[in-house]
């Protein structure tokens, strides 16, 4: 029976759709879709939704690895150079005193944003203070050109 599933996803939907004695259209009203979309599942010119995927699993009474086992080994080949990509990333960091110093203490990155905010907040009340200040000069300047 395996020799005579075809290998490809879109031919294995459709095997198994003809299998289970469905149509197209019967397989559309099922699953909410249109016909055409389900043509192009059968076709591979589109991947279906996951939603669609577990729907067509269940409908076809098939394990969703049997109808999309290539797309899965591809998925998790692509998936696996992604993890290396990453982890090489994590080693060169490692290597340059980049990542362990941020991943161990990461209360000094927060800690720099915190003083850098706290000097802000000092230099505005600074700031605030000598304007204050040369205002109240002015103010007791026009006061005293009054009194005298």
């Amino acid at each position: 029976m395996e020799d005579l599933i075809p290998r490809s996803h879109p031919n294995r939907i459709r095997f198994f759709r003809l299998q289970q004695g469905y149509t197209l259209k019967e397989v559309a009203v099922l699953l909410h879709c249109s016909a055409r979309s389900v043509i192009r599942w059968e076709q591979g010119k589109q991947n279906p939704p996951i939603e669609a995927v577990i729907a067509i699993s269940l409908l076809l009474q098939t394990p969703f690895e049997t109808l999309f086992g290539k797309q899965i080994a591809l998925c998790r080949q692509q998936l696996s150079a992604s993890i290396a990509a990453l982890s090489d990333t994590r080693t060169s960091r490692y290597a340059a005193g980049t990542y362990e110093r941020n991943r161990t203490n990461p209360s000094k990155q927060s800690q720099g944003v915190q003083d850098t905010a706290s000097d802000q907040r000092r230099d505005a009340c600074t700031s605030d203070r000598s304007s204050t200040t040369d205002d109240l000069g002015m103010a007791e300047g026009r006061l005293c050109s009054q009194i005298g």
